[in-house]
């Protein structure tokens, strides 16, 4: 019965955690067309003209999220 408590307990932190981390990111628009690290410029376009934002950068699975800062 202790295991199975300590195993829940760890599950719940790191759900805790993973959504804590999750939460960090803004996440505007996706960049999957040319992929982020090719248009890197045009995300950064993209958040100064459309979102008016100072720019933006890449990140997320495989670098397809372009976040605005």
């Amino acid at each position: 019965m202790r295991t199975y408590l300590l195993t829940f307990m760890f599950l719940v932190f790191a759900f805790g955690a993973l959504m804590d981390m999750a939460a960090a990111y803004e996440v505007t628009h996706f960049d999957i067309g040319l992929g982020c690290p090719n248009s890197l410029l045009t995300c950064s376009q993209e958040c100064r003209s459309t979102y008016g934002h100072r720019g933006g950068y890449c990140n997320g699975p495989f670098n397809i999220v372009c976040t605005c800062t």
